[in-house]
């Protein structure tokens, strides 16, 4: 049981049928969807009352994000809650710094998307071939195993557009 005696979870719907979307920070009481888009993302927040931790979630594929895991540390924001996303994958969002929220809306980064414009293009595939053979924590090595290879090549096709 949650807080107060209830239970406060996320669920999915497809096909009339309803799917429990995993808790998606350990120890969390509290979470809740608030928008899902046609590819079956959905987003929302998690409270983890006793520490006092918020944060705004991406469920995907079955599996649950916190947002802030997946926002470069140096953009020193704090997702505090999702409020919608849509089709494209862009969330809107909001972050909570002090006593101040502000609106924010954040842009996916398809996977090839070297030069993160939001699109995977031309520029990206020279990008990748430039850096083609051992390339440790470069981001041409899209899968992160160490080498540009035909691997990488291969997923920024398939993301091209």
């Amino acid at each position: 049981m949650g807080c107060n005696g209830y239970e406060r979870d996320a669920w999915q719907w497809y096909a009339g049928e309803g799917v429990l979307l995993p808790n998606p920070i350990p120890e969390s009481d509290n979470y809740s969807a608030r928008a899902i888009n046609d590819a079956g993302d959905a987003v929302g927040w998690a409270v983890q009352w006793f520490g006092e931790y918020h944060c705004g979630v991406l469920w995907r594929n079955g599996v649950a994000y916190d947002l802030n895991d997946l926002i470069d540390p140096e953009c020193e924001v704090h997702i505090w809650m999702a409020y919608d996303i849509d089709d494209r994958g862009r969330i809107l969002a909001a972050d909570f710094l002090g006593d101040q929220y502000d609106l924010l809306l954040l842009l996916p980064i398809k996977p090839g998307d070297i030069d993160g414009d939001g699109d995977v293009d031309t520029a990206d595939l020279l990008a990748l071939l430039a850096a083609w053979g051992p390339c440790e924590g470069c981001p041409e090595d899209i899968d992160g195993n160490g080498v540009v290879n035909t691997a990488d090549l291969l997923t920024l096709l398939a993301n091209w557009g």
